[in-house]
């Protein structure tokens, strides 16, 4: 139990309690078993569906030190944690995908029950990956201490080193997937007819599709790879073929030139990272346990963009399951994410349910675990317990760390959750407490991005820098401070914001 504040913000996200109970019971358990350290306990908090994530920075650095020394001195690699998390996320993808073909309307609750169990064991397996979250966060202030010790003065130039050797030095799976797109609209367009077919409108366009087979074929191969994009960890907003296809009509429409001009910025993005690293490196003599560091960081960086797509997509393919099990307890899907899994496999077990309980998890609720026990509060006792968990922070100033160096001036939209990403028009500063997969659409609309929360490694930080647009992360306080329609001055070569 909790006997002094211990806890910090790490990150706000739209998330139910199910797929949030996994996480935190893996990084109090699994991470230990794998690694032999992981937390000593862990915090959420729930108003609706926005979860806020509290860490023990105190106890991730130390994990963080620790890991590190195993890689530094070969005891472990990130190369060997990703090959064993990549063969179990492999096979528990195909058991999802199988998962999809069996009737869960004919099956007993007892069936149905062991069916979710099966799941929620071969996801323990994949666990492991949730190491990637602690190095994203550790490994940059390693990389900033050291940096201080061979450039101690902290300006702009600073700044921009400290950005070129953290920056990942591959395509994020986002870039991947716009890059995919550009190859089948680029093949559209020199198909006799099928170019014409495209400037019809995306209702047309969706009922005839099955016209053209391999426009068709293609199309649903993109959507069966990149469909997890849009979604959010409450199993809403993945991406359909009606989504895709509106991208590929738009992008048809665009000269050759233009999308050959893109595509090679895209496909060239990599290697101008990598020369950007080499250059500092050579500029500032870096050693080579300073050179072996950033090499970690590049790998955990996208092992982490892998990570997050085999944490949305088992919510993608658990939804039918939970769908047919909340309709046999008299509830909705909705209501179902509120129970922990180890809740759900009970109530599919005896039928029985507690609804009010369910409902003022779904206003309210804190979810607490530690190795020897676990709780969840609800209401007033959330806020109390919460009071005496997390360390108070006053901070006025908006300032934070450089994902994406640039300077430009525009007006605020506040995202709290994905409904408000239709706020977001083209040129404002995109304000949130931490971005996901599904935020990219608004992300390319944006002329800047603010952070609450993340790491150098976080997806924001990696969008931005493709995007090549001014990114300011784990600010702490933007979404506080800052208000819709302000006007603003980002100025990500020093990591401050500007009111105007």
């Amino acid at each position: 139990m909790i006997t002094k504040p211990t806890f910090k913000v790490w990150g706000k996200r739209e998330c139910a309690l199910d797929v949030a109970y996994v996480w935190s019971k893996a990084e109090v358990f699994e991470l230990k078993k794998y690694f032999g350290r992981g937390y000593s306990q862990h915090l959420l908090f729930f108003e609706g569906a926005e979860l806020t994530w509290y860490e023990d920075f105190a106890e991730l650095y130390e994990i963080g030190k620790y890991l590190l020394h195993r890689f530094l001195n070969k005891r472990a690699s990130v190369s060997q944690i990703y090959r064993a998390w990549h063969h179990d996320a492999k096979f528990f993808l195909l058991y999802l995908k199988k998962m999809q073909k069996i009737d869960l309307k004919n099956k007993t609750n007892k069936e149905l029950a062991a069916i979710c169990q099966k799941a929620l064991d071969q996801n323990c397996l994949i666990t492991r990956g949730y190491v990637t979250d602690i190095m994203q966060m550790y490994l940059p202030e390693v990389i900033k201490n050291k940096l201080e010790l061979v450039y101690p003065k902290r300006d702009a130039k600073f700044n921009a080193y400290y950005s070129s050797l953290t920056a990942s030095v591959q395509l994020s799976l986002a870039a991947q997937e716009k890059l995919a797109l550009i190859d089948i609209a680029l093949k559209i367009k020199v198909a006799p007819g099928v170019n014409n077919f495209f400037s019809a409108n995306l209702t047309s366009i969706l009922t005839k599709l099955t016209d053209w087979p391999a426009v068709n074929r293609l199309i649903k191969a993109h959507r069966n790879r990149f469909f997890w994009l849009g979604g959010n960890y409450t199993g809403k907003n993945f991406l359909d073929l009606e989504y895709f296809v509106g991208e590929l009509k738009e992008l048809v429409r665009e000269s050759n030139s233009k999308l050959r001009l893109i595509r090679k910025k895209t496909v060239t993005f990599p290697s101008v990272i990598k020369k950007q690293k080499q250059r500092v490196i050579k500029l500032l003599r870096l050693d080579a346990e300073f050179i072996k560091i950033i090499k970690i960081l590049e790998q955990i960086a996208v092992f982490h963009d892998e990570r997050k797509q085999m944490i949305l997509m088992p919510v993608y393919y658990l939804r039918e399951w939970q769908k047919e099990a909340a309709l046999r307890l008299g509830i909705s899907r909705d209501e179902f994410v509120w129970l922990t899994p180890p809740e759900q496999i009970k109530a599919i077990k005896t039928g029985v349910v507690d609804l009010p309980e369910i409902r003022k998890r779904a206003l309210k609720c804190l979810f607490y675990c530690n190795r020897d026990e676990e709780l969840i509060l609800t209401g007033t006792d959330a806020d109390h317990f919460l009071q005496k968990a997390v360390i108070k922070e006053q901070i006025n100033q908006i300032k934070g760390i450089i994902a994406s160096t640039g300077v430009v001036k525009g007006k605020v939209k506040i995202v709290k959750t994905s409904v408000d990403l239709v706020k977001v028009k083209l040129g404002d500063i995109l304000v949130t407490g931490m971005t996901t997969p599904d935020y990219v659409p608004a992300m390319r609309r944006a002329s800047a991005i603010i952070t609450d929360e993340g790491g150098i490694t976080s997806h924001a930080a990696i969008v931005s820098r493709e995007l090549r647009i001014p990114c300011i992360i784990g600010t702490k306080v933007a979404t506080q401070l800052l208000s819709d329609g302000q006007w603003i001055k980002v100025d990500a070569d020093l990591g401050v914001v500007h009111l105007l």
